[in-house]
């Protein structure tokens, strides 16, 4: 049987979406029970609800109405999704926080940042009206920038229901919004140039295949491996749970022991290149001396004590799509937008090296 809370969520997303329209009749309590197949009391608790946050009215022996004045109105506000405060703390995130506000900076919007808090547990109680997993209420809101991994892709779903969204994840791009940094050719372009140095025995550290930056890494990383002729020679592909210093420790210790031992680690990112640079270093190893390794974002030079060999994101220049795209599907609702790629380059510095012969 339907529950309740997903009768009303369905009730409200048929009039936020305009399924039902302003002014619109919408069908009587008993044809609504029969089409969910609960009791009418059921129904009458969700109507109740509806009438109570003015998306419907009704009169006795006149039947019930879509509210007439639910025709959009505009907040000028646009808000971004962080996971936590300390996001804006990272160069990676804040430049991209430039990006935005600088794309901003004409129009007359205003912006609003969310971050979750670490102790909430993101469920909503029945009746807390357009709550979003108790962090922000998207009526008050033109549109929405979701920057953290953290949310899951059904609760961006959800979101985008009541407004328009952007976000960095090419399977939701049927959302309406997607602008995504290019990871796959970044990490293509990072192996082709460790195999042209000369590096035959040579290793990626990511996130799995379920992830979309862990499955663009992947790609680009066997693609160069196969395009360079070689495809099946000691190559590794070392799977991380998760973006952080602790697995990059743990994948390099895994590196370090395998045999042969790469000669050239790609890491997917800033924290885990960190990790196996801390786990060279307390083996008694030299980068780029014994081992070169390539890190993510431009971010480690100050932890590392000298220049990285990276994978640049346009942080700046992201943040800044991402407006440009939310405007546009503010302005055109229901738009399919084509997903924009924003190109990560190749920073070569003095992390990476030939392999030494033998």
């Amino acid at each position: 049987m339907v529950s309740a809370e997903k009768i009303l969520s369905e009730l409200q997303t048929r009039i936020l979406t305009r399924v039902w329209t302003p002014g619109q009749e919408i069908p009587s309590g008993n044809k609504l029970a029969e089409e969910f197949g609960v009791s009418p009391s059921t129904i009458k608790k969700a109507l109740h609800q509806l009438t109570k946050e003015g998306l419907v009215w009704g009169r006795r022996g006149k039947g019930r109405f879509v509210a007439d004045n639910l025709l959009p109105r505009k907040t000028w506000t646009i808000g971004v999704v962080l996971y936590d405060m300390d996001h804006l703390h990272h160069p990676l995130h804040s430049s991209r926080i430039a990006g935005i506000q600088d794309a901003l900076r004409d129009t007359p919007y205003h912006l609003v940042l969310f971050a979750f808090s670490s102790n909430h547990d993101r469920r909503v109680e029945a009746g807390a009206g357009y709550r979003w997993l108790g962090l922000l209420d998207p009526r008050a809101l033109d549109g929405v920038i979701v920057l953290s991994r953290q949310v899951k892709a059904v609760e961006i779903e959800e979101l985008a229901r009541y407004v328009p969204v952007c976000t960095d994840r090419p399977q939701l791009a049927e959302l309406g919004a997607c602008v995504r940094d290019d990871f796959a050719s970044g990490s293509f372009e990072a192996a082709r140039y460790l195999l042209e140095l000369g590096h035959r025995c040579l290793a990626l550290a990511t996130v799995g295949e379920s992830d979309h930056i862990g499955f663009a890494q992947r790609e680009g990383f066997r693609l160069a491996v196969q395009t360079a002729g070689r495809d099946g020679a000691c190559v590794r592909v070392a799977a991380c749970g998760a973006f952080s210093v602790d697995e990059g420790r743990r994948v390099g210790r895994e590196l370090l022991a395998s045999t042969p031992r790469p000669t050239a680690i790609l890491a997917g990112s800033h924290e885990l290149v960190l990790g196996i640079y801390r786990e060279v270093t307390a083996a008694g190893l030299e980068v780029p001396a014994d081992i070169s390794l390539v890190g993510w974002n431009d971010t480690l030079e100050t932890e590392v004590g000298f220049p990285m060999t990276t994978l640049k994101l346009r942080a700046f220049e992201a943040g800044r799509k991402y407006v440009e795209q939310l405007l546009s599907l503010i302005d055109h609702p229901g738009a399919k937008l084509p997903v924009v790629t924003v190109p990560v380059d190749l920073v070569i510095r003095n992390s990476t090296r030939p392999p030494v012969p033998g």
